[in-house]
C-alpha cells in the first residue's frame, strides 16, 4: 500500500474527467517525488564536500549566468538518504564524507528529512530525466552557496525546465512530465515559491497549488 505523503502539494487538472481518482493521487505523488528528487540533487550540489547521489549528475549550461542541467538515470529515491545523511558501507569515500558532515550545508539535512518522511522504499521511485536550473539576470547569487549566505532571497529567481519520467512500484504507471516551473524569492524572508508556469503529464495539462521552501 503506498506510503502517504506530506500535503503541501496539491495538483489539479484542466480535465478531471480524463483522470480517475487513482491516476489523480499518482499525479500528485509522482509531482511530489519529482520535486523531492530535484531538492535532494540541488541540496547535494551545493554542500561542501559536494554530496554524490546515485545516477545523478549536474553540468553548467552557461558561464555566463547561474544555470545548471540535473541529469537522472535510473535514480532511485530511496538511495538518496544514505548520502544526504553521510551514512554508508565504510568505504573510504563514505569515511571522507562523515569526516565532512560539519561543513555540509543545512540543506541536505532539509532534503534527508523530506526523503525519511516519505517513507520510500527501495524501488518505490524512479527518476529519469532532465531538469535545467536557470536563475534570472537579477539574482544575486554567484553560487548555491550563496543561498546560505543570503538572509533575504527576495532577489532570487529561477525557471526549472522540466522533462522527467517518474516510475516505480508506487506508480500504477510511469508519470512523464513536461514543462516549466517558476521560483521567486519572497522579500524578507529565506523563502522561495514554486509555482507552475505551465506543465503536462501524461500529456494532461495540470496545474498545482504554490510550494513554499524556507530555511530558518
Amino acid at each position: 500500500m503506498r506510503k502517504r505523503m506530506l500535503s503541501f502539494v496539491t495538483v489539479l487538472t484542466a480535465a478531471l474527467c480524463c483522470l480517475s481518482a487513482l491516476e489523480l493521487e499518482d499525479v500528485n505523488y509522482s509531482f511530489q517525488a519529482l520535486y523531492n528528487g530535484t531538492f535532494s540533487a540541488v541540496a547535494a550540489n551545493a554542500s561542501v564536500q559536494r554530496i554524490e547521489l546515485p545516477g545523478v549528475s549536474i553540468e553548467t549550461i552557461s558561464s555566463d549566468s547561474l544555470s545548471y542541467r540535473l541529469s537522472f538515470n535510473r535514480s532511485d529515491l530511496s538511495m538518496f538518504i544514505p548520502c544526504l545523511t553521510n551514512e554508508g558501507d565504510g568505504s573510504w569515500y563514505s569515511r571522507l564524507l562523515r569526516s565532512a558532515k560539519n561543513t555540509l550545508s543545512p540543506l541536505a539535512g532539509v532534503a534527508a528529512a523530506q526523503l525519511e518522511s516519505a517513507g520510500y522504499g527501495e524501488g518505490d521511485v524512479i527518476l529519469d530525466g532532465t531538469m535545467e536550473i536557470v536563475f534570472g539576470s537579477k539574482s544575486s547569487l554567484s553560487s548555491w552557496i550563496d543561498l546560505m549566505i543570503l538572509q533575504d532571497w527576495s532577489s532570487v529567481s529561477f525557471i526549472l525546465k522540466v522533462s522527467m519520467l517518474v516510475s516505480g512500484s508506487q506508480v500504477s504507471e510511469p508519470m512523464a512530465f513536461e514543462g516549466e516551473l517558476e521560483g521567486k524569492g519572497i522579500s524578507g524572508e529565506r523563502c522561495v515559491e514554486l509555482s507552475v508556469r505551465e506543465m503536462l503529464c501524461n500529456g494532461v495539462r495540470i496545474t498545482m497549488s504554490p510550494i513554499q521552501f524556507r530555511l530558518k
